[in-house]
């Protein structure tokens, strides 16, 4: 059974990344319902006969369905997967934003893919990530989040990484706008004190907004992928990183707080206000006393 399912999920895999071309518009080839990824859809849907309670090719046969622009049977398909794996919060985010816009989005398959033997950084992320932030990727079928820092200043060297300790704490900030914080903390015998960086999300946007994927691939998982880049894009760190079992706590609370909240959308004057209020009562010197020993 394990065989005949990798063997389906590959061949669907390889005609879905040969439709797509991924970035800030995805531009997808061939769909609809006479398109080439109906035949991805009918691989993934074989796989998930053999595997009905896989909840993860169920999610990409949903998924695929989306490529396809198949917009009401993935939405039919996906209150089936709801109701089989209540706990899959995933599903529940997917359907509010599926219900606003016909974006692929959450879907894994609307970002790129990463995993830690990667060492081409994709254009998208070369675009966005200015410093430190999460981001969404895949790996496979599988959801992945990953914390990129662009090393601007070659700050990062060889000596610096070697035997670097990494440690990672999540802070739910409840308020108007609700506000994750995730702090990277590195330490190690050649660095002369520890480095911690910050990355914020604000959580009350509507559940269509990008910035809110990473987060929801997050609280389904047990590691998060740490990597740092320089400015020639050149990959100098590619690491799993497990997540604690306190970290889960708070990811439990920040899971709840995303399936309550209704989301609104918020100027960008705002967000700054929100981040800016976050940070002035969560210093880093206060997260690092707090969090880290």
């Amino acid at each position: 059974m394990f065989n005949e399912t990798n063997s389906l999920i590959d061949r669907a895999l390889s005609i879905i990344e040969s439709q797509l071309d991924i970035g800030d518009n995805l531009q997808i080839r061939s769909s609809g319902s006479e398109g080439i990824i109906m035949e991805a859809v009918n691989l993934f849907k074989s796989a998930h006969l053999v595997e009905p309670n896989n909840v993860h090719i169920y999610y990409a046969y949903i998924s695929s369905l989306r490529l396809a622009a198949q917009y009401g049977s993935s939405i039919e398909e996906l209150k089936k997967l709801i109701e089989l794996k209540p706990d899959f919060a995933l599903a529940k985010l997917s359907l509010e934003a599926w219900e606003e816009t016909t974006d692929i989005s959450p879907s894994m398959f609307r970002f790129p893919e990463w995993n830690t033997a990667t060492k081409v950084i994709h254009q998208m992320y070369k675009k966005h990530v200015t410093n430190f932030v999460l981001f969404p990727a895949r790996n496979g079928i599988y959801p992945k989040a990953v914390l990129f820092e662009k090393d601007y200043d070659n700050w990062w060297t060889k000596e610096k990484l070697k035997d670097m300790n990494i440690e990672i704490a999540f802070k739910l900030y409840q308020s108007s706008s609700n506000i994750l914080g995730i702090y990277r903390w590195c330490t190690g015998p050649y660095l002369n004190k520890p480095d911690i960086q910050e990355s914020l999300t604000v959580l009350d946007l509507p559940k269509y907004d990008h910035s809110l994927v990473p987060v929801e691939y997050l609280c389904e998982l047990d590691s998060i992928d740490i990597v740092i880049f320089d400015r020639n894009y050149l990959t100098l760190l590619n690491q799993t990183v497990p997540i604690s079992n306190k970290c889960k706590i708070t990811l439990s609370e920040v899971k709840t707080s995303l399936l309550n909240s209704q989301g609104r959308k918020f100027s960008s004057v705002e967000i700054m206000n929100a981040l800016i209020n976050y940070q002035n009562n969560n210093t880093l010197d206060n997260i690092e006393r707090n969090y880290f020993s």
